[in-house]
């Protein structure tokens, strides 16, 4: 055989295996571009010692979950204690609604405004924080410590907005 379709042909193995290893997984954890989900706003984090509200920046962190049409918990993963948690990435919008359409990422105006350093943090808080990450995994006391610590790591990622 030739070098060149050798090659080719590796490459397009490697690809294949790649997609099959990682992109399944990632695949399966998201909801997809087109899906309509509902976020519980009615909840603001507390304090595990004091009970006192947590704030950022002078606004109150809401802890928020989805739900489905019918009150229900979609089956989104990460899950901790079968809820499915989503974060705010911009940190003074006000939500005018419960219902969000799924976009790409790159498809918002928002985040391609974001810095690649500001970006990356995100990601990767987004990965390693809660609930990929228990309270316990966190060192905090209770859910509402871990998803805050989360929430105000993603909003100081994007202070390097650029």
């Amino acid at each position: 055989m030739n070098k060149k379709i050798i090659m080719r042909l590796s490459a397009l193995l490697m690809t294949a295996f790649l997609m099959l290893s990682i992109g399944m997984q990632a695949f399966a954890l998201s909801p997809s571009t087109g899906d309509v989900i509902y976020i519980n706003t009615n909840t603001t984090a507390k304090q595990g010692g004091t009970g006192a509200e947590y704030k950022h920046g002078g606004y109150a962190i809401d802890l928020l979950t989805t739900r489905d049409g019918y009150g229900g918990t979609p089956n989104y993963t990460p899950q901790y204690n079968g809820k499915t948690y989503v974060y705010c990435i911009e940190h003074t919008a006000t939500f005018n609604t419960t219902k969000y359409d799924i976009e790409l990422l790159d498809d918002s105006p928002y985040w391609r405004s974001l810095s690649d350093d500001a970006q990356q943090g995100i990601t990767y808080t987004s990965i390693y924080g809660f609930p990929a990450a228990t309270p316990t995994q966190l060192d905090v006391y209770t859910v509402d410590d871990a998803y805050s610590a989360t929430q105000v790591i993603m909003w100081e990622f994007r202070a390097t907005r650029s």
